[in-house]
């Protein structure tokens, strides 16, 4: 069986979807002129680079355990293969970060 709402669910129900719609402004609001409109193609050679330090970290590891006969990295390779691993890692964050701002709405898309 299903209980109604209590007026206090309802008004915090409401209250969230008002603070939802807020947030959602504001961040249209702040971040849109930020960003010039976007397309495939202008999206498109930021997943690249995504892709390519990707690799480029992967590579990397395989490179520099190539480089040592036991196996293990020692600390200047291990240092060396953490600055690809945050290149990456940064790339990767703001890859996704441009992604949620697109499926909230913040951005402006153009269309064909």
């Amino acid at each position: 069986m299903e209980r109604d709402m209590s007026n206090t669910e309802i008004k915090a129900k409401k209250f969230l979807k008002l603070q939802e719609e807020a947030i959602r402004q504001a961040n249209l609001e702040v971040i849109n002129p930020m960003v010039p409109a976007l397309s495939i193609d202008k999206i498109l050679p930021v997943a690249v680079n995504v892709a390519k330090l990707r690799g480029r970290y992967i590579a990397a590891m395989f490179d520099l355990l190539g480089e040592d006969s036991t196996g293990t990295l020692d600390d200047n390779q291990t240092e060396s293969l953490r600055v690809f691993r945050l290149a990456y890692e940064e790339s990767l964050a703001a890859y996704r970060t441009m992604e949620h701002a697109i499926d909230r709405g913040y951005l402006t898309l153009e269309t064909s």
